[in-house]
């Protein structure tokens, strides 16, 4: 009987993946390429967004390492830095790669920017990644943009941080996993499970599903947070009803782990040899607000008792003593550091929302940072 069962399962599934390979097979490598219609002013009404195999959002990055010639700078951090609402071209990092050619031409040498920007993760999440892949990319320059995720994701019912390397144990953990699930990852090439979808339809159907409930039970924790432009005005509308704070006191500062993770990550690229710049966070908060403006604010803040509305004051003043100590830790490991917050005009002609830039703000981005980077370049190319 019990054979009669196994025989019967083997054709089930052999006749299965005969079905799904001839009449519909799925590629084993997708292009992340998603198309968007959204209705967010300052940005385009149709987008599209996508990543290269490597998780980049790049206009030229096409392989693991660096090509002759070619001068690579490496974008880290959020959503901000990610731009889910922005066509490739549109990021501030595309932009500061197009500043950047004049800059190169003269020294025989091409600009290749791209971003690694995880919406809703916090920079122990980004020195995780970095650990294991980024000096496999051979950045020359590496670009940070942190702080808003620490300041607002962290810090709800049972928050405590203890250290670096127990947050890192965790982090790894969903590191690791998403390159075993990402069809598209080849650092997932030599894995059990990357063989077992190279040969089945099954599995490449049952991975999609695990990759999809990894991804439910990440939000859920809160080591990952998710957000659509699609989704901004019910956000903003379920925000917009969240208790009000003027101040928010959390007995377990989130800073602690904030502090603690932009060091690891600096010491690291020290560590490595990598040169770096910290950019400090621009928001729109600010001390007084119009009706308009406070009407595209959606970014809560979690504390012991749940996700709570703070006032503009408290976050901007918040905000800046996150910058003022990254500006510590640069300074103090011999990193150049430069605060976007308030050079970027706190205007919705730059910002859509609490910190997401307008095409206009990715433009102004650029326009700020370029001359940052190509001084650093120049110091980079001296002769010794």
């Amino acid at each position: 009987m019990l054979l009669k069962i196994l025989v019967v399962v083997i054709l089930g599934v052999a006749l299965s993946e005969l079905i799904l390979w001839t009449l519909f097979p799925k590629p084993l490598r997708q292009p992340f390429r998603t198309y968007t219609r959204q209705t967010i002013p300052g940005v385009r009404e149709e987008i599209i967004y996508e990543r290269n195999r490597f998780g980049f959002r790049s206009r030229t990055m096409t392989s693991r390492e660096k090509p002759p010639g070619i001068f690579r700078v490496i974008c880290m951090g959020g959503s901000t830095t990610d731009q889910p609402t922005q066509n490739t071209e549109d990021t501030w990092s595309a932009r500061l790669e197009i500043f950047l050619e004049p800059v190169l031409r003269p020294l025989g040498l091409k600009p290749e920017v791209a971003a690694y920007g995880r919406g809703g993760e916090c920079v122990i999440n980004r020195y995780s990644w970095a650990r294991k892949h980024l000096t496999g990319f051979q950045p020359d320059l590496v670009l940070i943009l942190e702080g808003i995720n620490d300041l607002c994701l962290l810090g709800g019912p049972g928050y405590t941080f203890r250290s670096v390397e127990e947050q890192v144990r965790i982090r790894d953990r969903i590191v690791e996993f998403q390159a075993k699930m990402d069809e598209n990852n080849p650092d997932a090439d030599d894995s059990v499970m990357f063989r077992f979808r190279k040969w089945s339809q099954i599995a490449r159907r049952v991975n999609i599903l695990l990759r999809r409930y990894e991804l439910h039970k990440a939000i859920k924790s809160g080591d990952v947070f998710e957000w659509h432009s699609k989704h901004m005005p019910q956000m903003q509308t379920w925000y917009r009803n969240l208790p009000y704070r003027s101040k928010v006191v959390r007995k377990n500062d989130p800073l602690e782990e904030f502090s603690a993770g932009i060091t690891a990550l600096l010491r690291f690229l020290k560590d490595s040899g990598i040169p770096g710049i910290v950019l400090g966070q621009p928001v729109l908060w600010k001390e007084t607000m119009n009706r308009e403006e406070m009407d595209r604010l959606w970014f809560y803040v979690y504390t012991p008792k749940g996700p709570v509305r703070a006032s503009p004051a408290w976050l901007a003043s918040e905000m800046d003593r996150y910058n003022r100590f990254q500006e510590e830790c640069a300074r103090e490991l011999g990193f150049t550091y430069l605060n976007l917050d308030g050079i970027i005009p706190k205007t919705l002609e730059y910002f859509f929302d609490d910190c997401h830039f307008t095409d206009k703000g990715s433009i102004a981005a650029a326009r700020i940072i370029g001359p940052l980077v190509e001084s650093e370049i120049r110091k980079l190319k001296q002769p010794p």
